[in-house]
C-alpha cells in the first residue's frame, strides 16, 4: 500500500499486525490547500482519518506538531 507520508501534516502508520492508517491534520483556513480538496482526497483514501484544525492556516498548523506527534507514538 503506498504512502503519504512524505507530505506535511500527512503520516502513515503501521503496528505489528494492525490495519495500516492514514493521519492527516489540516488547517480549514488554508488558502494554499483548501479543505474541500483535503476532504475529499481522505474521503477516498482507505483507513484515513482527517482531523481539522477550525483556526489553522498552511503555515500556523505546525504549532500542533506536539499534539500530531503524540496521536501517532504510543506513549509508554
Amino acid at each position: 500500500m503506498p504512502t503519504c507520508s512524505h507530505i506535511p501534516g500527512v503520516f502513515a502508520s503501521k503496528t505489528s499486525g494492525a490495519t495500516p492508517s492514514i493521519q492527516i491534520w489540516h488547517g480549514v483556513r488554508d488558502i494554499n490547500s483548501p479543505i474541500a480538496m483535503v476532504r475529499y482526497m481522505a474521503h477516498r483514501l482507505p483507513h484515513c482519518d482527517l482531523h481539522e484544525l477550525e483556526s489553522e492556516n498552511h503555515f500556523t498548523i505546525l504549532k500542533h506538531l506536539e499534539m500530531m506527534l503524540s496521536k501517532l507514538v504510543k506513549r509508554q
